[in-house]
């Protein structure tokens, strides 16, 4: 009698169960190591490279690498660097690059991740990345920072880590953002249709 179940191919429910509860198996013990939220942003960071045009001037040619600026010593650092290992843009391969000193990231960097010991700091720390990068999307990870000059903030409500995105600054510096990140983001300035 042939298994209607499975397609009719013989031996394949006791394989498919198998599958089934290795996976279910695999995911309880996923659960049980949840990601910090370095790692969440981290993989964020990355996946946001998807959703984003940067305009042809900011790169050298063809072959020039995605930059992403961070700072050496911040969290996020370690889990950024793993995350990015051997993954590409457009064909192009993603460098990051550490930096100390705003004033030192990287010319021409596409993405520059801003830690900010307070607010006091912003419109320095965005003028030095903006002369070096103009074309970098400026991220960061405190309250109310996508209203003074981030492009993107990370953002906690409860449990979850959100973004905003100041859809004025990042056309400002000649970025395409995707709908599709849209659609996930609280958008803090003026909003306009997007591809």
């Amino acid at each position: 009698m042939r298994n209607r179940a499975f397609g009719g191919i013989p031996g394949a429910g006791p394989i498919l169960l198998s599958a089934t509860l290795a996976l279910a198996m695999a995911a309880a013990a996923w659960g049980e190591m949840a990601a910090s939220p370095q790692e969440v942003k981290a993989a964020f960071i990355f996946k946001f490279t998807s959703y984003i045009e940067w305009p042809a001037e900011s790169f050298r040619d063809s072959h020039s690498p995605l930059v992403i600026a961070a700072p050496e010593k911040s969290p996020i650092y370690p889990p950024l660097a793993m995350i990015l290992k051997g993954k590409t843009y457009d064909g192009r391969p993603i460098r990051l690059a550490p930096y100390v000193w705003p004033a030192d990231v990287p010319a021409g960097a596409h993405l520059a991740l801003v830690d900010l010991s307070s607010r006091d700091d912003v419109e320095k720390t965005v003028a030095a990345i903006r002369k070096a990068a103009p074309h970098a999307m400026l991220i960061t990870s405190m309250e109310g920072m996508a209203k003074t000059g981030a492009m993107l903030n990370f953002i906690t409500a409860g449990d979850r880590i959100r973004f905003e995105i100041n859809l004025e600054e990042a056309k400002a510096a000649g970025l395409v953002i995707s709908s599709k990140l849209l659609s996930l983001a609280t958008i803090v300035g003026p909003v306009e249709e997007e591809r």
